[in-house]
């Protein structure tokens, strides 16, 4: 790779972030020789300002390719969190590849604007974007209107979304929904956006009562002839399920019980292939389904989040719902957990 050391192979991000007028600041900085041990590391920057490469930001996480001048890239995830006016440093250690992506987490709204700020002692970078609507984003329910028996869909497609009883508490960030374990449930409306989908994944914030209760809990679900479903194991476990289009249902469990009355993030992806399942933004568990294809699709199915299709009743908060059209890369979900965190 020109203009880096031959011997580094990973690199360490060290970001503030900081409200800005209009938007938040993205600041990176640092590389780690990984050929030392931890006590004897020295950071390490490249002589030469790296090419930043298209800025694109959604509500949720954001990307941007970097390469040197030798076209050789910088793969990996950006942390950033914010509260406020509250600044957080935080770090993580990612690959260098011949070419690659960043992502980075976003607590921002459509129409905010990003400023974005790569810096060594050498060279600084500074590039702008604006939160745009994301295409591949068929369903955003943030639980933010804190009173009222619906709730509004903040993708670009507009869901009906109606709530059977969860009270309004407070959330992750605003407000969220508490489900009382035994009859309460939100319901989105099945529409041509939403039916058509054929890769996914689907991402939800819960904090649980009690994770471990013996029997299932509904995080969220397409009912009806089920296309894809995330629950709680009795155990307090991820648990999945995707059918595809022959028919063929493939099921996955994580591997980590989750915590109880604290937040954590749930995700399950798909590619057509591969099912794989997220805690709080790390891989949980990962599958290739036996019968690879298309999602099962069926016009009638709504989505249920909480219960409301079994007695699979969901007790707790629930805040934050994605829904893609795509397999998000581990990197985009990671940036997710850490926008929210």
């Amino acid at each position: 790779m020109k203009g880096l050391s031959p011997i580094i192979s990973i690199i360490l991000l060290l970001l503030l972030v900081v409200a800005a007028t209009g938007g938040y600041t993205l600041y990176v900085t640092g590389l780690t020789d990984s050929t030392k041990n931890k006590y004897e590391q020295n950071i390490v920057y490249p002589q030469n300002p790296p090419i930043v490469q298209g800025i694109h930001c959604f509500p949720g996480y954001g990307w941007f390719d970097v390469v040197d001048s030798g076209t050789s890239g910088i793969n990996g995830t950006v942390i950033q969190a914010l509260s406020g006016d509250i600044s957080k440093t935080s770090n993580r250690v990612i690959n260098i590849s011949s070419y690659g992506r960043i992502y980075f987490g976003l607590p921002g709204q459509v129409g905010n604007t990003i400023n974005v700020k790569l810096y060594t002692p050498h060279w600084e970078i500074a590039e702008r974007c604006t939160v745009r609507e994301d295409k591949d984003l068929r369903l955003h329910l943030l639980f933010d209107e804190g009173t009222g028996a619906t709730t509004q869909d903040s993708s670009p497609y507009d869901a009906t979304v109606a709530k059977s009883e969860p009270v309004w508490v407070s959330g992750l960030s605003g407000y969220a929904l508490d489900f009382n374990g035994t009859s309460d449930f939100v319901q989105v409306t099945i529409d041509k956006d939403l039916y058509a989908i054929e890769h996914m994944s689907t991402c939800i914030w819960f904090n649980a009562s009690d994770t471990s209760t013996g029997s299932y809990q509904t995080l969220i679900v397409r009912n009806g002839a089920n296309s894809w479903d995330l629950l709680l194991d009795p155990t307090g476990k991820l648990y999945g399920e995707i059918r595809t289009k022959d028919g063929t249902y493939n099921s996955i469990i994580g591997s980590t019980v989750s915590n109880d009355l604290l937040w954590n993030l749930a995700c399950l992806t798909f590619n057509g292939t591969t099912i794989s399942l997220y805690l709080n933004g790390t891989l949980d568990n990962q599958t290739v389904h036996t019968s690879p294809g298309l999602l099962y699709q069926h016009i009638t199915q709504d989505i249920n989040i909480g219960g409301g299709w079994t007695t699979y009743w969901y007790g707790g908060a629930l805040d934050g719902v994605h829904i893609y059209d795509e397999a998000l890369p581990a990197d985009a979900i990671y940036a997710l957990y850490e926008a929210y965190n």
